[in-house]
């Protein structure tokens, strides 16, 4: 980051699901495993229903959101869809298996 460019961490809103969906994917490819294929507007049903299964923060600079934390009894969005094995991600399959992941 740019020294100088401020770094918000706030509560994810209805209105970032499509992002969050899209680092989503961006962490897959990154770790070579398959498209988790979630849209904004599932996300947004499942994060701010009356009872969400999953608690989000995100990462904003300059007004984007740029990362995201999503905190759970279950596994992360982009490990949510997955069944087996970790490869490229290990560090972040073991943060997911207790309810967290960042990207």
């Amino acid at each position: 980051m740019t020294p100088g460019t401020e770094c918000v961490i706030r509560a994810a809103a209805p209105a970032d699901a499509g992002a969050i969906a899209r680092l989503a994917a961006e962490l897959a490819r990154h770790v070579r495993d398959p498209d988790p294929r979630l849209s904004g507007a599932y996300l947004e049903a499942q994060l701010f229903s009356a009872e969400p299964w999953a608690q989000c923060l995100v990462a904003e600079v300059r007004g984007l959101v740029a990362g995201y934390l999503t905190y759970c009894k279950q596994r992360c969005l982009y490990f949510f869809v997955r069944t087996t094995g970790t490869r490229n991600g290990a560090k972040c399959a073991t943060v997911a298996d207790r309810g967290a992941c960042w990207l």
